[in-house]
């Protein structure tokens, strides 16, 4: 009985190993083919689809295995070693991956017609490739697990619901302490390549443990004859019919394997209405999910206990398929006021995930013990069925995510997965089993209920997904549901602002992300070619054609961004010939592209959002670097009111380490830290003037305009401009002191700003810090200032350090 209480702990920690390896290959992978939705989709289907394989492949072997738990030994120390150089195969595929892409953009071009360029089809056939030569070893492996320990403790049919009800609950218990590890303490505080060795480490133990266990040999053709006696007792007690146990089940698998994980990508794009996405979102709805399958394996063990051959199985699969389609449509259409009331905690999870993930738990033990025809071969039939779930899993994801949602949409998806778990629930009901005409119409009752609250639930509520969850503050204009999230135009006391996932991007007006642009050019003597990464509303991408550049490439990850502000913003500047649209991850392009620029612009600014952590480490800036002509300049937000000040003095600490000639800017509560690539950028008082003057005329134009005040301190007046200058060389270095170099193995940032709060606001006690260490005027410059204007400069920066402090006040008291 120890052994055996061991042996079951052992399979609990491969859980633990497994999810923490997907937690950091997802996290390693978009390193290098990207963050954007198909990137993510490619790896989790390579995933899922190595986990497959391994279950049919080990499934159909496991009968044949005398020594179940030494094969599993096996697999577990041969994943370490697979895990452990999955690590330096991504580095070797990153090479492969950067050639494809560099000549794989290809032109794409939405309903509205305007183009953009994009990765090619090619280069997403490649990408799978490269994921599937990673990947797909390790997991082949992981999902050759499960078979074997079934074929070790679940064989016999008059316990086998319970007993695989609790292997399988156990396994995936073990999955969701790997999730909260990986998620909350093994990335953020060893990092990606510590996480995978942690996991690794613990195969190694399992395995080691697990060998001497695995000495008692089994029958490889199958249990003595009392369990053969129990086999045919059960099909006694199990009337199905043949279509049902050969056809249904096998089809109800696959169906239920789409539905849930088909699911799980709508409950995603929800959760980015009611709350904040951050770098722990996925940790938690991994956790929640796992945790309610965990509850469902082991609940409906119990239910079924010492009731082997139960007729209630056929009803039970189907009254739990029929409960969970309902428990989706019933969730996601409750009012938005109440989601909103729940707050930013765990509240949501649970509500959403959690009871469809029961049911989907409880159905999984309960599915197997359906298709089970000879419990000699468990194995096997557990190795295919597990298979054909993980398979429908796939499919799921990828009609939801790129189908469905970018299609009709959040609202239609929901409609047609929860319609396809009522087809699942009325074929489990009526076709599993001869049924008597009473038992058939009890049932079809329940079927029609089922359908009733379908239809009618949205419309008692009278929620419109996503509509009802957006424009907070405001009143919706229009939105649109892209790959990766849902934009939406918000009036706000009568100004147009652009959200994504409710987050404020920029306004129809003009504001401070003009200055994005203007800094940056007016600090380069005569910038050619620019790249902006984050387009947003277009106010930084369109202030650059002013400075007549001869190109400029506009980089989004979202591809329904480009038409959208084309159709609620201005969007002169979207055709003008010197643009390129690219609809792909900043951080993937800037890592591949053979194009060279005179400014980078990083236009990314809100880094408690999935992602955007990875363009403010040093990797990045290095890449970067390489990629500026001589002379060139990269300027980025740096967002005080997110960040705390020693994530404040990491940013500037990484960012000087790969551009030390750097300055930091004045820009409302969002700073700009513009750095060269060689020599300190200054701006020149000689063009200044020229600006003032009204050369170029477009140019001054914008710049009749100012951060607060009057026309005194518009900023064409060299004296207004300059007093935005904060902090450079030894100055900047002390400010940023005992900073963090970030890098891309530890998302440090994204987790010291991940309970970051718009209510926060750091500005005041981050403008107090920056008034501590302020560099000479003088050293903004390259030339004289005339004293009106020198005078002037220090004025308007005392005045911007005072109005950042008082934004954050006024914030916290609105």
């Amino acid at each position: 009985m120890r052994k055996h209480t061991l042996a079951l702990f052992l399979f609990a920690l491969s859980g633990f190993a497994g999810l923490a390896y997907e937690m950091a290959w997802i996290r390693r992978a978009a390193l290098v083919f990207g963050s954007s939705t198909w990137a993510l989709s490619t790896v989790l289907a390579v995933f899922f689809g190595g986990l497959a394989l391994g279950s049919w492949a080990f499934g159909r072997r496991a009968p044949r295995v005398a020594r179940p738990l030494r094969w599993y030994a096996l697999l577990e120390a041969g994943l370490a070693v697979l895990a452990v150089a999955s690590l330096f195969a991504f580095d070797l595929v990153e090479g492969i991956f950067g050639a494809a892409y560099r000549s794989g953009l290809a032109p794409r071009s939405g309903a509205d017609g305007l183009p953009w360029l994009a990765a090619g089809p090619g280069v997403a056939w490649l990408r799978f490739a490269l994921v599937a030569a990673v990947l797909v070893p390790p997991t082949f492996l992981m999902g050759g697990t499960l078979p074997l320990f079934v074929r070790r403790f679940v064989a016999d049919a008059r316990d086998f619901v319970p007993r695989l009800g609790l292997v399988y609950g156990l396994n995936t218990l073990g999955g969701v302490a790997g999730v909260l590890a990986a998620g909350f303490v093994l990335i953020p505080d060893l990092g990606v390549t510590a996480t995978v060795l942690v996991a690794a480490g613990v195969n190694l133990v399992v395995a080691a443990v697990a060998w001497p266990l695995g000495r008692e040999a089994l029958p490889v053709d199958g249990p003595a004859s009392a369990a053969g006696d129990g086999a045919d007792a059960d099909e006694r007690a199990l009337p199905l019919t043949t279509a049902g146990r050969r056809v249904v089940v096998p089809l109800l698998f696959f169906a239920t394997g789409l539905v849930v994980v088909g699911a799980e990508v709508l409950w995603a794009r929800f959760l980015g209405l009611v709350l904040r996405n951050s770098v722990t979102t996925a940790a938690v709805t991994l956790a929640v999910v796992l945790g309610g399958i965990v509850l469902g394996s082991l609940l409906v063990g119990r239910l079924t206990r010492g009731t082997a051959g139960d007729r209630r199985l056929p009803l039970l699969f189907g009254i739990f398929q029929l409960a969970a389609a309902v428990a989706v449509i019933a969730t996601m259409f409750l009012p938005a006021a109440l989601w909103f009331g729940l707050g930013p905690g765990a509240g949501p999870f649970f509500l959403l995930m959690l009871p469809a993930s029961l049911l989907s738990g409880a159905s999984f033990p309960l599915a197997n013990r359906l298709a089970l025809r000879d419990p000699a071969r468990s194995a096997e039939s557990v190795g295919r069925m597990t298979a054909l779930n993980t398979v429908g899993g796939i499919t799921g994801s990828l009609l939801a995510g790129f189908v469905l949602l970018p299609g009709p949409g959040l609202e239609v998806g929901v409609r047609v997965l929860t319609a396809g778990g009522l087809v699942a629930a009325a074929a489990a009901l009526l076709l599993l089993e001869p049924l008597t005409p009473r038992a058939r119409l009890g049932r079809g009752l329940a079927v029609a209920v089922g359908a009733c609250l379908w239809l009618l639930l949205p419309r008692a509520t009278g929620v419109h997904l996503p509509d009802s969850f957006l424009a907070r503050d405001g009143v919706l204009v229009d939105s649109v549901e892209g790959q990766s999230a849902t934009l939406s135009v918000v009036d706000v006391e009568g100004e147009r602002q652009l959200e994504i996932d409710n987050l404020w991007q920029g306004v129809a007006g003009k504001g401070h992300q003009i200055m994005a642009a203007h800094l940056p050019a007016l600090l380069h003597p005569a910038p050619r070619d620019i790249l902006v990464i984050g387009v947003g509303v277009g106010q930084t991408a369109g202030r650059f054609l002013r400075h007549d550049p001869a190109s400029l490439d506009c980089v989004d990850i979202e591809p329904a961004l480009f038409p959208f502000i084309d159709r609620h913003f201005p969007n002169d500047w979207l055709r003008d010939r010197r643009v390129r649209l690219v609809a792909e991850d900043g951080r993937t392009f800037t890592a591949h592209t053979d194009r060279s620029y005179d400014i980078v612009s990083v236009e990314v600014g809100q880094t408690f959002r999935p992602g955007v952590d990875v363009f403010y480490t040093r990797e990045f800036y290095a890449d970067v670097r390489a990629r500026l002509n001589p002379g060139g300049l990269v300027a980025q937000f740096v967002p005080l009111g997110f960040l705390p000040e020693a994530a404040f003095r990491a940013v500037l600490a990484t960012f000087l380490a790969e551009f030390p000639d750097a300055a930091l800017w004045y820009n409302t509560q969002e700073l700009l830290l513009v750095g060269g690539r060689e020599g300190v950028p200054r701006l020149d008082p000689v063009r200044l003037r020229a600006v003032e003057a009204g050369r170029p005329g477009a140019v001054t134009t914008d710049l009749r305009w100012s951060h607060w005040g009057g026309e005194r301190h518009h900023l064409r007046h060299p004296g207004a401009l300059v007093g935005g200058f904060l902090a450079g060389g030894e100055a900047l270095a002390a400010l940023a002191a005992g900073g963090e170099i970030y890098g891309d193995d530890r998302p440090v940032l994204a987790y010291a700003t991940r309970g970051a709060d718009i209510l926060d606001h750091n500005e005041a006690p981050m403008a107090r810090v920056i008034a501590g260490h302020l560099s000479p005027l003088a050293n903004a410059v390259t030339g004289r200032l005339t004293p009106e204007e020198a005078a002037l400069a220090e004025e308007t920066r005392g005045l911007n350090l005072r109005d950042i402090v008082a934004a954050g006040i006024v914030a916290q008291v609105t």
